[in-house]
């Protein structure tokens, strides 16, 4: 009810090791708080040498992984999602979690999920399969629009309906009744912000901007602190060539949701857009601080930073690399040394060389 913090009402094996591994609490260093969790972990071992349960695998070490985007953790959030022994709740969440990994694998875990019998599975899907293309999502989760759910339904067509303008007649007559359902809904919950944001996304993408910025503002107006009203808003505004409006909505957002990393970073773009690179790198500077874990902030703060402290820039950059271990943050690294002419341009290639294609690194030694 994001009241108060809730208690999960569940007995879970002390793992210990996992603590010191991905710094989950647990129940022995909780009450031993002078002692470590090294002696946990061997204590446990000492009063249960036969356990499978210590240093055994764990879902919990998927979710970090795709957490901090550590490219192994595709393969293992597939695997969770297919495990029959694990809960629903473990298995939608790693689906969920799937947004930010495609590949085949992937795949076909999404496609075995939305005929699972288990509804919040059949959710799960749904949201895991939010990165594919129009035409791809449609064929993972158009069936879903005749579930006998109406959680199911609604959360399918309110998916779907984002491509609106890129479906055919046909696919939009099936996708009609779910929708209206979906649309009830977000109506009935109005006095929220998500309700009002939701309509606005839909209106959105029917291309009815004026009712789009009606359910915006509405939203803004009755939920000040609820983030998304201000970044979709200003997308919004933007889309229709209306930058000042948009700047002008997430300098609002600022004020009323100051804590906000991602309205800092919306409303960065806006300023990058206009010029303004000073007031845009001030705003990434505190996007980053807000959510430091997050490294496409820390990777647009290291662009917009080169022609002001390219040693700024590197650290902003390798930051980024650091967090999401993605090859093309540490291709930006190398470039920005090879252009600037830095001492640790060797190193870097030597690194990208075990990541990228011999021609690229070619590429790059070329100019070196």
């Amino acid at each position: 009810m994001e009241v108060d913090p809730r208690r999960d009402h569940s007995w879970h094996v002390p793992r210990p090791d996992m603590s010191k591994h991905i710094g989950t609490p647990n129940v022995c260093s909780s009450c031993h708080e002078d002692k470590g969790t090294d002696w946990a972990i061997q204590t446990l071992t000492q009063w249960f040498p036969d356990s499978n349960y210590q240093n055994s695998q764990h879902y919990g070490i998927a979710f970090y992984a795709a957490d901090i985007g550590h490219p192994a953790a595709a393969d293992a959030l597939s695997y969770i999602a297919q495990d029959i022994n694990q809960a629903s709740i473990v298995r939608a969440s790693a689906l969920q979690r799937m947004a930010n990994y495609q590949g085949q694998n992937s795949l076909v875990a999404l496609g075995r999920a939305v005929k699972n019998s288990e509804a919040m599975i059949r959710i799960g899907a749904i949201q895991g399969s939010a990165p594919y293309p129009a035409h791809q999502r449609w064929q993972i989760i158009a069936p879903l629009l005749n579930d006998d759910v109406l959680a199911v339904r609604a959360e399918a067509a309110g998916a779907l309906a984002q491509y609106w303008r890129e479906l055919n007649p046909l696919q939009k007559d099936q996708l009609k009744a779910p929708l209206q359902e979906y649309i009830d809904i977000q109506q009935y919950n109005a006095d929220r912000g998500f309700g009002r944001t939701n309509l606005g996304n839909v209106y959105a993408a029917q291309g009815k901007p004026k009712l789009a910025i009606k359910e915006y503002q509405g939203a803004i107006a009755i939920e000040p602190y609820f983030e998304n009203s201000y970044i979709n808003l200003a997308d919004l505004y933007r889309s229709q060539g209306d930058e000042a409006s948009a700047d002008k909505t997430l300098a609002l957002g600022i004020k009323n949701q100051p804590k906000s990393a991602a309205i800092h970073y919306s409303a960065a773009l806006s300023k990058l857009r206009q010029g303004d690179k000073t007031t845009a790198s001030q705003l990434l500077d505190k996007a980053t601080q807000l959510e430091a874990n997050n490294p496409q902030y820390w990777f647009v703060y290291g662009l917009s930073m080169e022609t002001t402290d390219v040693n700024v820039s590197l650290k902003a950059v390798d930051k980024a690399y650091q967090l999401s271990r993605n090859p093309e943050h540490l291709f930006s690294k190398c470039d920005l040394m090879l252009k600037h002419k830095h001492q640790g341009a060797a190193q870097c290639l030597n690194q990208l060389s075990k990541l990228a294609p011999p021609e690229v690194i070619q590429q790059l030694k070329s100019r070196y």
